[in-house]
């Protein structure tokens, strides 16, 4: 019905989270203790995506806040909370790398197949959250110089880092 695009022409993203990937690779010595603190970021990311859609849904068909959006348009409601996407944004994939492993991604063998493995476990794990929530998750690498020189910042404060790489 409407071709390909229909699905995505009343709706949009949801929520957007970004992770802090250099203050985990900062806060960890071993790959067990840099996956765990991975695995935590996400399972807080899932869970204030999860909060968001039970908000709008809340506010779109129990409390009546958003009627412009619960209006009917072609015998179904124009706003489709169903296909909205979360957004897990991961901030500093080439600065975790290279405060991690000690070389940047694009010099070392062994630095870019460590970040292919955190690529890797972010996508089974969004995968996983998809099929168990039944909601809409995905991750990006998305232009996020706010939240990036907020995070090097931060960063640079906890960790007394001497040189930090906002992007």
């Amino acid at each position: 019905k409407g071709g390909k695009w229909y699905n995505t022409l009343r709706t949009g993203v949801l929520q957007e989270v970004s992770i802090n990937l250099p203050r985990i690779a900062l806060s960890s010595k071993e790959d067990d203790e840099f996956f765990s603190s991975l695995d935590s970021a996400l399972e807080n990311a899932r869970d204030a995506c999860k909060a968001k859609r039970d908000v709008v849904d809340k506010r779109l068909h129990r409390d009546g806040t958003l009627p412009f959006l619960t209006q009917e348009f072609e015998n179904e409601e124009y706003y489709s909370l169903d296909n909205a996407i979360s957004i897990v944004s991961i901030v500093g994939l080439d600065n975790a790398v290279r405060e991690y492993t000690g070389s940047d991604i694009a010099r070392d063998l062994d630095s870019y197949r460590f970040a292919e493995r955190a690529l890797a476990y972010i996508n089974t794990k969004i995968d996983s959250f998809n099929e168990a929530d039944s909601i809409n998750m995905g991750f990006g690498y998305l232009d996020a110089k706010n939240a990036s020189k907020r995070f090097a910042a931060i960063n640079e404060k906890k960790f007394e880092v001497k040189e930090v790489y906002p992007v």
